[in-house]
């Protein structure tokens, strides 16, 4: 750690304009990687200097970047905001790792025991905080079984996602998810159920 603050420290005094951090948080623990990514952040700002991370930690990316390049067996396969790559990754490549780093599925244990249809709602940007939830419930006069949920921001804009069980008849929960598909980013179902 005493190594890596004389880098930074001769970084600085030589006046540079790009500072390569090659995993800044290796085998830290959070409070530490917080304060890392932190100090980090006040330089870029303070200084006007290039921030450039190296890793393989996407929370890292998702917190601290504001663009991001994605690399594949020594090549760049995609390079863009970080927003756009996580919520719309254009290369097999990045979905493949995108949905090894967020485990947020619901479990198959809920699946196989729930009655009626399961559906994933993703919410990006504006319409993360839209209650259309609320205004699918009163329109079809139907239930939401709320099974998992989270929301993180990235560069300040909201990503959600959200598992449900619908609750209701067979004909107003179809035409309900008719309503929440062109309203929400992306809406699968899980479980039809029906």
């Amino acid at each position: 750690m005493k190594n890596n603050g004389l880098r930074l420290a001769r970084a600085l005094a030589n006046d540079a304009k790009i500072l390569l951090c090659d995993e800044p948080a290796s085998a830290l623990d959070l409070e530490t990687t917080s304060s890392i990514l932190s100090l980090l952040k006040d330089l870029n700002k303070k200084f006007d200097i290039t921030v450039v991370i190296i890793t393989h930690e996407l929370d890292i990316i998702k917190s601290f970047c504001n663009r991001c390049a994605v690399m594949n067996k020594g090549a760049v396969v995609e390079i863009r905001d970080v927003y756009d790559i996580s919520t719309k990754p254009r290369e097999e490549f990045t979905r493949q790792l995108l949905s090894h780093t967020n485990h947020f599925n619901l479990p198959e244990e809920i699946i196989s025991k729930m009655q009626g249809p399961i559906i994933r709602l993703t919410f990006e940007g504006d319409n993360a905080t839209n209650p259309i939830l609320y205004y699918a419930a009163n329109t079809f006069q139907i239930g939401f079984n709320i099974l998992l949920g989270k929301v993180e921001y990235i560069n300040g804009l909201p990503l959600g996602i959200l598992y449900v069980q619908l609750i209701g008849e067979t004909d107003t929960i179809k035409l309900a998810i008719e309503f929440l598909a062109p309203n929400t980013a992306d809406l699968e179902v899980i479980n039809h159920g029906l």
